[in-house]
């Protein structure tokens, strides 16, 4: 990145920080999106055959739209949590919020001098790991549910990279994939 390479070695660590800041924030929605998963996993066994496609599709919409508390609260009541993963959970979330809602407020001095941007870093990286771990167990127990159905990983797999390539044909307007890679 060749701006990067032309930055002072504090700017580098500025932005580094945000950097890192960034990550954190896309592994916990990466997180609130897995829960939402194995929500609509959940809810596709329990109603299989009762509703109506789209029926079906606005309560899977409502999921998806739906904010990381309410998604974790939705959890509990279709699975008991083990006491450890409860802890992970809660963390995860606390720490999503923190980060979105205040974190910066209450880190602003930190982030004006080298060192408070080594310890922000430190600090994220940590979220990181949080998220990560939070995001194994929920595809641990979406893969699971899929074994349950008949679906192997290899052709979930499959089917999560299809829809990849047609959000990416769709964001570049129809463009094939293809041409993306050029």
């Amino acid at each position: 990145m060749i701006i990067y390479e032309k930055l002072s070695d504090e700017k580098k660590v500025e932005f580094e920080m945000f950097a890192h800041y960034g990550f954190a924030v896309i592994l916990s929605q990466k997180f609130e999106k897995a829960i939402a998963a194995l929500l609509q996993g959940e809810f596709a066994l329990a109603n299989k055959g009762k509703l109506p496609v789209e029926n079906y599709l606005e309560e899977v919409t409502k999921l998806y739209k739906g904010n990381l508390g309410g998604l974790l609260k939705k959890l509990r009541t279709h699975m008991t949590i083990p006491a450890d993963k409860e802890e992970l959970l809660q963390k995860a979330l606390n720490r999503r919020n923190y980060l979105i809602h205040d974190y910066f407020y209450h880190n602003e001095s930190k982030a004006t001098v080298t060192d408070g941007r080594m310890s922000i870093i430190q600090e994220l990286v940590a979220d990181q790991v949080l998220f990560a771990d939070a995001i194994i167990w929920v595809d641990s127990l979406c893969q699971e549910g899929l074994r349950k159905i008949g679906v192997s990983a290899e052709q979930f797999a499959e089917t999560a990279e299809r829809n990849r390539q047609y959000e990416v044909a769709k964001f570049r307007k129809g463009e094939p994939v293809e041409m993306l890679t050029k």
